[in-house]
């Protein structure tokens, strides 16, 4: 961050979101974070721009103070613009894909499955969408966009006995959260979908597309948009 130093112009204490500054002893603005709650108080107001009335709080870009009768006290342009604080760390993306070829006249399964890379230690991820597209698709074709249990997570989440999943064919939709999205051959298709919200480390996500008798067989991509929450 650029340098911001404001001094205080007057024979008292002037005190800007609790932090007090002597009379006539220099503040250097530590971060962002600071100049916007420095900026939410009256700061700017007692950066004075009328030359006839001294300014109660001077500023002064590290070196030597500005002079605001030449334009110099930049830090009241402040006040018309956003100012960029630091970004929040909370959530970072990942980008996961999957392909397969796609017999023709027929419907195909694709399976990502939601593990930690590395050294990560995650209990969920979040899906927020993604992009499908591929070589040889016709009109007609179409994709359904589903979460798996595959390996029976839901028994030892205690969603349902082992007995059932066997019974399920070791296989459970936990939730179908695109239910038929037609494809455009032409273009790929984004699909967003925050619905699912929190999807457990050991689930699927699965893509099941159809391809109409029409054509050759497909080469089908898809491109996941996942989502990690790094205070979790």
């Amino acid at each position: 961050m650029r340098i911001i130093k404001i001094k205080n112009n007057t024979v008292s204490t002037r005190t800007y979101s609790g932090q007090d500054i002597l009379a006539g002893e220099y503040h250097q603005i530590q971060d962002e974070a600071e100049l916007v709650s420095f900026l939410t108080t009256t700061l700017l107001s007692d950066i004075n721009t009328d030359i006839n009335d001294p300014a109660l709080i001077i500023v002064n870009d590290g070196v030597a103070d500005l002079n605001y009768t030449q334009g110099q006290n930049w830090l009241l342009d402040l006040q018309e613009k956003s100012v960029v604080s630091k970004p929040s760390n909370e959530f970072s993306m990942q980008m996961n894909a999957v392909s397969t070829t796609c017999t023709k006249d027929s419907t195909t399964s694709m399976d990502l499955k939601i593990e930690n890379y590395g050294s990560e230690t995650y209990t969920y991820k979040y899906i927020w969408g993604g992009m499908i597209f591929g070589k040889d698709m016709q009109y007609g074709d179409y994709a359904v966009f589903q979460i798996v249990d595959k390996d029976g997570f839901g028994v030892y989440a205690g969603w349902y006995d082992q007995a059932t999943f066997d019974a399920m064919g070791n296989e459970y939709v936990v939730k179908e959260y695109v239910k038929k999205s037609y494809v455009d051959p032409n273009k790929r298709m984004e699909f967003e979908s925050e619905a699912p919200g929190a999807v457990p480390i050991g689930l699927y996500l699965r893509c099941k597309y159809t391809a109409t008798d029409a054509g050759v067989d497909r080469t089908i991509f898809v491109n996941y948009d996942l989502h990690i929450k790094d205070n979790e």
